[in-house]
């Protein structure tokens, strides 16, 4: 099949939901890629980061025949072969900067797309906010309707940061701070609010008027959908020392 027939095809039968660039790739090797007409190219996008071996890496193709030929997919109604080999790995990675006496077990998610993993991560966060509004009110010696209706009034509010990009569902697009990409799909889930990057005063002023509400800050510490922008070390501190002093998770996407 040639080029101009894919294109019709695409342009016929494919949603057309991104601007492709009239290039048909159809191998590669390494960082070196081909297209249909046999022209060549480095690949310095590398599937958005997903590629990250490179094309055809031996090792990856092995492993991935390996399996194949073992077992496809079981979901996770069952234990999963090397799972908790690769949390442990994980956990040990993430623990490397920790005092030994005060390491403690990491526990991982792992979701097909960071889309998915920031949905899980929002969840965790209005979960976490809950569970200590309601352990408060336990600690107060609330009673039971006083226990639900603390964690019906706990923080929700999640800040991202302007020009940020955390993916393409509703809740993601919602916290992805580019009007011009939520608009087509309004109304958008709330509880999201934005502010600047790397602008520390703006960030205490929203905690100022908003901290009670707010029960994350989510960052890309370098942004890379919409440029290179790279947070500061001294506003990733603000971020840090607000959330600590409010009980508010600091995650990064």
């Amino acid at each position: 099949m040639g080029f101009t027939e894919e294109q019709q095809l695409e342009s016929t039968y494919v949603m057309g939901t991104y601007a492709r660039k009239p290039v048909e790739l159809v191998r590669g090797r390494g960082m070196q890629v081909e297209d249909s007409e046999g022209r060549t190219y480095l690949d310095f996008v590398s599937g958005v980061g997903a590629v990250s071996l490179g094309h055809c890496h031996p090792a990856l193709v092995s492993a991935i025949e390996e399996q194949a030929s073992t077992l496809v997919h079981v979901s996770n109604y069952y234990y999963i072969e090397h799972r908790g080999e690769v949390a442990h790995l994980v956990s040990d990675l993430l623990n490397e900067c920790v005092d030994e006496a005060e390491r403690e077990p990491w526990q991982s998610f792992f979701a097909n797309s960071g889309a998915e993993a920031n949905e899980c991560a929002f969840k965790l966060a209005r979960l976490h906010a809950k569970k200590r509004a309601m352990a408060a009110a336990e600690a107060a010696d609330a009673d039971e309707d006083g226990v639900r209706a603390a964690a019906a009034a706990a923080p929700r509010l999640i800040v991202t940061l302007d020009a940020s990009f955390h993916g393409r569902t509703l809740a993601t697009l919602a916290a992805t701070a580019q009007p011009a990409k939520q608009e087509a799909f309004q109304p958008l889930p709330d509880g999201f609010i934005r502010t600047p990057l790397n602008d520390v005063e703006a960030l205490e002023a929203l905690f100022a008027t908003q901290g009670d509400a707010i029960c994350a800050v989510m960052v890309e510490c370098v942004q890379g959908e919409s440029g290179v922008h790279p947070c500061t070390a001294e506003f990733l501190a603000a971020v840090r020392r607000l959330t600590a002093e409010c009980g508010a998770l600091f995650m990064c996407d």
